[in-house]
């Protein structure tokens, strides 16, 4: 599953600098920063997994992942990309609460990603434990050379795309999957109709157990079911990803282009 976090950078900020002024200095256990225009890797002599950096204005600002720690999500500043200030946390407690009431090692928010829009920060984490969702995501292709494709993408050790491909016969509408796909086995071929035209609205209904369920719409209305039920199988070290992609031959002289309107992740109808 995935959440949406709104964050107020501002107070964030206000909050660390009045905690920090209540407390005797201190030096600092590692300085990145050589005083003369020159700095010394590692930046952060910290663990700040799969960490996420935007700029506002003259203003870094990062997050990462936090696992099951708490509180989660931290929240960097920064001016210049090397001398970095902890200045709070998006998320106080982690839900549900009652799940985390004991260690949940591995679980929680993982890879986060920071971004700001109309004077807000927003930071959006998936949770891989608690993977029931449907993505929904309306695409435009338009390809100029045969075997271009474009599509929605569960992948894993095992992975399944619905997408556009150009083919000899026109664009086609294509369901494609791969088991084991780690081990070299190529993916094949499960549907494929003929597509009405170059824009379509793409969707995966994914619920417990990692079952996946593709459709398709012309509308963004009605979604026709396409295919059989896929079962997502977690990549190596994360769980199984969703997410968009276009690709072309290797090699190709010229290629054309998808854009992607839009990409929803919202809990399946019915669910609270």
């Amino acid at each position: 599953m995935r959440r949406l976090v709104l964050l107020s950078i501002v107070a964030g900020a206000a909050g660390w600098v009045a905690a920090a002024s209540s407390q005797a200095p201190s030096k600092p256990a590692w300085v990145p920063d050589r005083g003369d225009g020159t700095y010394i890797n590692p930046v952060l002599y910290a663990d700040y997994s799969d960490p996420d950096v935007i700029r506002v204005g003259g203003d870094c600002h990062m997050t990462a992942s936090s696992f099951n720690a708490v509180p989660g999500l931290p929240i960097l500043h920064s001016l210049d990309m090397v001398n970095w200030r902890l200045i709070g946390h998006a998320l106080p407690r982690l839900s549900p609460e009652d799940l985390f009431a004991t260690p949940q090692h591995g679980k929680g928010p993982w890879a986060p990603a920071l971004r700001h829009h109309n004077g807000r920060f927003w930071i959006y984490y998936p949770e891989p434990d608690l993977g029931i969702f449907v993505v929904t995501a309306a695409l435009k292709f338009a390809p100029v050379a045969g075997g271009e494709a474009a599509g929605v993408i569960i992948f894993g050790q095992d992975y399944a795309w619905l997408g556009l491909r150009k083919t000899a016969a026109g664009l086609r509408l294509v369901l494609n999957v791969a088991k084991d796909a780690r081990g070299g086995n190529p993916e094949h071929l499960v549907a494929s109709v003929e597509a009405a035209g170059p824009m379509v609205y793409l969707r995966v209904t994914v619920t417990a157990g990692g079952k996946c369920r593709f459709a398709w719409s012309v509308d963004d209305s009605y979604f026709a079911p396409i295919g059989d039920e896929f079962v997502a199988r977690p990549g190596v070290w994360v769980g199984a990803k969703v997410g968009i992609f276009a690709v072309a031959r290797p090699g190709a002289a010229k290629t054309g282009h998808a854009d992607w309107s839009w990409f929803h992740v919202e809990p399946p109808a019915g669910s609270s």
